[in-house]
């Protein structure tokens, strides 16, 4: 894949789309009869591979954090320990000393278990989940073959509009092409998946062109 950070064109005629859908086993006729063309003008380029991200505050809060959840139980229970012992004081400890260390060590106990408490879980995270560029690819894939071929169209791994996404990724690169039937019946169910969890929605970004 490119590792350009501008969009790469991909020309796909409208006969090929056709070829396509037909191999998949879509359904004739079209809800639009202009559907392969559609797809030729609705799908103009595939997504650029994303720069690798630089680690920042944010990646060190978060190691900050997962440090804490791993070394706080640790202390918590030495604290524990020093105010057990604390109970049953040695004869040569004044009252005094016994009664300053447990005011002290209870406040430090305190203060170490609101901290744990609060720390977020380790599956939290501070910036927004990237999307997956092919799972945008699939998506808008998907919405057109329901608004120009078959606005009934379900998601099933073995269905004309997975198998239809499924060759379209490999035309437009988003996914490497899949030989063994076995295999090619596991990509169309990871990508049947990625499209449930798209919930159909439509990802796009402008091409060079401006279209979406």
């Amino acid at each position: 894949m490119s590792k350009s950070s501008e969009p790469e064109d991909i020309s796909i005629p409208p006969d090929d789309w056709a070829v396509m859908l037909r191999q998949a086993g879509a359904p004739e006729p079209w809800a639009d009869p202009d559907a392969a063309q559609r797809f030729a003008a609705g799908i103009t380029f595939r997504w650029p591979e994303a720069p690798k991200r630089k680690r920042g505050a944010f990646d060190r809060a978060r190691d900050a954090i997962a440090e804490l959840h791993r070394v706080l139980p640790g202390i918590i229970a030495d604290y524990e320990r020093w105010l057990s012992e604390l109970d049953n004081p040695p004869a040569e400890f004044q009252d005094r000393i016994v009664v300053a260390a447990r005011t002290q060590t209870e406040r430090e106990l305190d203060d170490l278990h609101r901290l744990f408490v609060a720390l977020p879980e380790l599956r939290w995270k501070l910036g927004k989940p990237q999307t997956v560029p092919w799972h945008c690819d699939a998506a808008r894939l998907y919405a057109l073959y329901l608004r120009d071929v078959d606005p009934a169209a379900g998601i099933s791994a073995d269905g004309p509009p997975v198998r239809f996404v499924q060759s379209a990724l490999v035309r437009m690169r988003s996914r490497g092409p899949t030989a063994d039937d076995d295999l090619a019946h596991a990509e169309r169910e990871t990508i049947a998946r990625a499209l449930r969890r798209m919930g159909k929605r439509v990802c796009s970004r402008p091409d060079k062109s401006g279209m979406v």
